[in-house]
């Protein structure tokens, strides 16, 4: 096997390169098609739908690319900036306390500590000065994903409009393989397709929450800490807390009274979002334990990096239904 390896990786390589965009076409399509099946019960049929709806991802699209990445990325050194002085403030004000109540020496692990995360916020600040110098080569870039955007947004379109032919043939592929597959796969795609909506829905709730959150506050990078927040949701419970760590830190070179009514709007919305809100949009199917959610994104963090991460918590809804289709088939037979 290995020995080929150079025959088959370059066949695989070349393989994957070709299928993303359908791939990524099809997860678009299938992530819109239950909205576009509930518009269809109000009889909006899919003509109309479909267009509309993809009308409304590129309209979003352009306006990301256009108006919030620059602002990020003009904003990115001034956020680190904001948390150098955060951990500066806090190491000058632990050092002042620990004199105060006659300590001699701060512990050498926090000062290492304080000087690291320094050094590599330093570090990743002189990474920005080559981007601008460099701009001939991100625009080459930036057009490349563009049209891989452009042709994958295409592909999902004529996808959503042949959604039941391909549904059906691959349902029936399925069916001469083994005849329960098709109710794997069925099940599959509802236990997936409602996390994956109600995770969208949830990052757009958490945006705006946490945009006049700091907004309210006058923290000066306010649109940003709300990108990282709703972007941190992909990755549950450890996510948002670290943008909220960040959000902290970077608050605590405001006023006093800013420091107490961010930290105060965190510990209110949080619980507001844990027993309200995402209750109420998390079907109780895709409920996860946190414990079991923390350690699947460790696990395949470790195994497959970034990637591992963000498929950790769709693949185990995946295995999930697929163990319950599996323990309902013993029952039933048991029962006969």
């Amino acid at each position: 096997f290995l020995k080929t390896s150079i025959f088959w990786r370059y066949i695989l390589n070349h393989f994957i390169t070709i299928m993303t965009p359908f791939f990524f076409g099809f997860v678009i399509a299938f992530v819109l098609r239950g909205l576009i099946v509930k518009l269809k019960q109000y009889k909006i049929s899919e003509k109309i739908s479909i267009p509309v709806l993809y009308l409304i991802i590129l309209v979003f699209l352009i306006w990301l690319l256009f108006t919030l990445i620059p602002m990020v990325i003009s904003r990115l050194s001034d956020l680190i900036t904001s948390i150098e002085s955060g951990i500066t403030w806090l190491y000058d004000n632990y050092a002042k306390g620990a004199s105060f109540n006659g300590g001699t020496e701060i512990p050498i692990w926090i000062k290492s500590l304080a000087d690291f995360a320094l050094e590599r916020l330093n570090d990743t600040r002189s990474y920005l000065p080559e981007l601008s110098q460099n701009v001939t080569k991100i625009f080459n870039v930036t057009i490349t994903i563009i049209s891989s955007v452009l042709f994958t947004f295409i592909l999902s379109i004529y996808i959503s409009y042949d959604w039941t032919k391909l549904t059906t043939t691959l349902l029936k592929g399925l069916n001469y393989v083994h005849p329960r597959l098709p109710l794997f796969a069925i099940e599959i795609s509802e236990e997936v397709g409602n996390y994956i909506r109600s995770l969208l829905i949830l990052m757009i709730i958490k945006f705006f929450e946490y945009a006049l959150i700091y907004y309210a506050i006058g923290h000066p990078d306010w649109m940003v800490m709300a990108l990282f927040t709703s972007i941190g949701l992909i990755v549950p419970y450890l996510g948002p807390s670290i943008a909220n760590v960040i959000g902290i830190v970077t608050a605590l070179t405001l006023p006093t009274y800013s420091i107490i009514s961010l930290l105060v709007f965190i510990a209110v919305f949080s619980n507001v979002d844990a027993y309200v809100i995402e209750p109420f949009i998390y079907s109780k199917s895709v409920n996860i334990r946190p414990l079991t959610a923390i350690f699947l994104i460790y696990l395949m963090g470790i195994l497959f990096g970034m990637i591992g991460v963000m498929f950790a918590i769709p693949l185990y809804v995946a295995v999930r239904a697929i163990f319950r289709i599996q323990k309902n088939y013993f029952v039933s037979l048991d029962e006969k």
